[in-house]
């Protein structure tokens, strides 16, 4: 699979490996229709055939284009960078009640993790902030205006990061290649904050940590996050969390919703029922991941 840049050379180059051009068929990562065009006239022109070159991407809402399907590129990244031995599904008491992890500060993300640690639910779960990596011309989708004295608590949180809870670096965090087992062996949930909370679905490797480790997961992400996971055939525990937040397209009222499902599970006493409830869906995502042929990792199904 090549990701577009330079046409021209790109398909010249295919086009010098590949002798019999009629047999193959080309699939590119594109999100722009405009240069999928082009691709398309550039293989022509050397000689494949119209209807064997195919584009995937990365990004949902471009998925409905003709000849294009979507690709959850960090479900394969991580399946295949990540190394490190699945969390064993034990019913086992243990010491956190969930995991919440942020590498990269980001305004949105900081009022979500001050929501739990102004509550003191951060004694509660594994919890880590990092704000001395920031990306440049960060845009709130939140609304702040209606947040109360939470606007203060996030500021004051941000004077007293970073949170630690494991000895990695920053780019350790950033390697899919580490695991801190702790993190999923000793916590029953994980709190998923997603690179970005608007804006097209892009599922990263953060949902797949948890379902690799036999966690149930709460998803603070863009609308559609968690229906994207069913699509994929993951289980999303109904029964047991509160999705109801990832139908909501007003992103401040969705932040609002996956916030107070968040902390409802931070404050329950039940985590450890609620987390042996999960059991068969838990194994299923697991098994799912670890053995779902490449084929259907690369073009997922609508």
């Amino acid at each position: 699979m090549e990701r577009i840049r330079n046409n021209d050379e790109k398909m010249e180059s295919i086009a010098e490996i590949v002798k019999n051009k009629h047999a193959i068929n080309l699939y590119f990562l594109d999100n722009n229709n405009m240069y999928s065009k082009n691709i398309v006239a550039d293989a022509v022109r050397a000689g494949f055939l119209e209807e064997n070159v195919h584009f995937t991407t990365e990004i949902t809402r471009t998925r409905d284009l003709a000849g294009t399907t979507y690709m959850c590129s960090d479900e394969l990244l991580y399946r295949h960078r990540n190394n490190s031995m699945p969390t064993v599904f034990h019913t086992q008491e243990r010491s956190k009640k969930f995991t919440a992890l942020v590498r990269t500060h980001k305004e949105w993300r900081a009022y979500t993790m001050a929501r739990l640690w102004s509550k003191g639910l951060h004694e509660s779960g594994y919890f880590g902030y990092n704000n001395q990596i920031t990306i440049e011309d960060d845009i709130n989708p939140i609304d702040t205006s209606k947040l109360g004295s939470l606007k203060h608590h996030t500021e004051f949180f941000l004077k007293l990061a970073p949170f630690h809870c494991d000895l990695l670096t920053s780019e350790e965090h950033a390697d899919m290649k580490y695991t801190v087992g702790l993190h999923h062996s000793d916590a029953y949930f994980n709190f998923v904050i997603e690179s970005e909370l608007t804006g097209p679905i892009r599922l990263t490797e953060k949902v797949f940590k948890a379902i690799k480790h036999c966690q149930p997961f709460v998803i603070a992400g863009a609308c559609g996050s968690v229906q994207q996971l069913r699509e994929m055939g993951y289980r999303t525990f109904d029964h047991v969390v509160d999705h109801s937040y990832d139908e909501i397209e007003d992103a401040t009222e969705r932040w609002e919703a996956v916030c107070t499902e968040m902390c409802r599970i931070a404050k329950s006493k039940k985590a450890q029922s609620m987390y042996v409830e999960c059991k068969d869906d838990l194994l299923h995502n697991q098994d799912l991941f670890l053995n779902k042929p490449v084929e259907n990792i690369l073009i997922c199904p609508k």
